[in-house]
């Protein structure tokens, strides 16, 4: 006798949560986590922590969490430049907290490119800048 499956699925729409912005405060510079942070503060963490980490690595995170630093190697300033707008733009937009990133101005030596940039959230609009990129 043929094993016979019935399946009754229902398609709901699904909608994406906001993110929480209450997290651990990382002190970069001591190695430690201590305190707490909420809203903006918390947010410009997490923007921090997606543009040190290299897409793809880490096993932990999601296909668009990081920057490709890889595929930077040997292009050309022109491109580098589109690259990593769009990088920047895929990874930060992945966190429903950012509205917008834009205003991207660039910097380029012989061995980094430095770019800053505006980011429009639900707490209001901060500025990176000197993100620096070595390629």
């Amino acid at each position: 006798m043929k094993p016979q499956i019935i399946a009754d699925i229902a398609f709901v729409d699904a909608e994406r949560k906001i993110q929480p912005s209450q997290t651990y405060q990382v002190d970069f510079d001591a190695g430690t986590v201590r305190g707490g942070l909420d809203g903006l503060e918390a947010l410009k963490q997490s923007i921090f922590l997606r543009l040190i980490t290299v897409l793809g690595i880490h096993e932990i995170y999601s296909d668009a969490y990081g920057l490709p630093m890889n595929d930077l190697l040997g292009q050309s300033v022109p491109k580098i430049y589109v690259s990593i707008t769009n990088a920047i733009r895929k990874t930060l937009l992945e966190d429903d907290r950012i509205l917008e990133v834009g205003d991207f101005v660039y910097n380029t030596t012989k061995k980094a490119v430095t770019v800053s940039f505006a980011v429009d959230t639900v707490f209001g609009q901060t500025a990176f800048r000197e993100v620096s990129l070595n390629v």
